[in-house]
This record gives structure tokens, sequence and C-alpha cells, in this order.
């Protein structure tokens, strides 16, 4: 949602962004002691009142799926894993990046 305005929850979207600007200020700010700053975008994950509320809204369900290109929602376990990786040696040399786990939500559509 930080990169995708949203008219129907314009303050989540807004807050969505400024959390990543955040993320990038405090990889700065922090970079000089060695402390790497990334974040994780996730997109719909199955789970909590998301899941509830997928199940219950036929509205939100389709549209949900029809903004995923893979016509998939996240499961907590993708997520967990990017948090995994982000912590490990294996981005060591990463900071101040969002890392979008998202089934390619965040990929702009043209048409």
């Amino acid at each position: 949602m930080a990169q995708i305005p949203h008219t129907r929850i314009p303050a989540y979207a807004t807050a969505k962004a400024a959390l990543e600007h955040l993320t990038r200020c405090l990889a700065l700010e922090f970079a000089p002691a060695g402390i790497r700053v990334s974040a994780i975008a996730p997109g719909n994950v199955a789970a909590g009142s998301s899941l509830r509320v997928f199940e219950a809204d036929q509205e939100y369900r389709e549209f949900v799926l029809r903004v995923a290109p893979m016509g998939k929602r996240n499961c907590p376990k993708a997520v967990a894993a990017a948090f995994t990786f982000l912590c490990s040696d294996m981005a060591a040399e990463i900071t101040g990046q969002i890392l979008r786990v998202d089934y390619g939500v965040s990929i702009p559509k043209i048409g």
C-alpha cells in the first residue's frame, strides 16, 4: 500500500509510505555504526484479520486477487523467510531497502 494510492484507506497507505521512508532515514543514520536497517513490505497475508475479511467480503476478495499478478496471497512463512534472510549473513551488504514479498502486487500494471 505504500506505493499504490487507495481511496478507501488513505491514512493506511500514507502510514505505509512513511514507514518506508523512515526505514531509509534510519539506514542512513545508523550506517556509520555498522547497523543495517531494512524493511519487509508484504502483500496481502493470509492470516489474522486480513484472512477473516478475505473470507467474508467478496468485493475485497476479488480486489485482492485482481491486483495480484500471480493471483495468490502471501503465507506467513514467506514473510518470516524474508525476515530471516535480512537478518542473515547473506544480506550483510543490504541496508535501506524495502524487500517486497507480495507476489508482484507492487509491479505497476498498465492496461
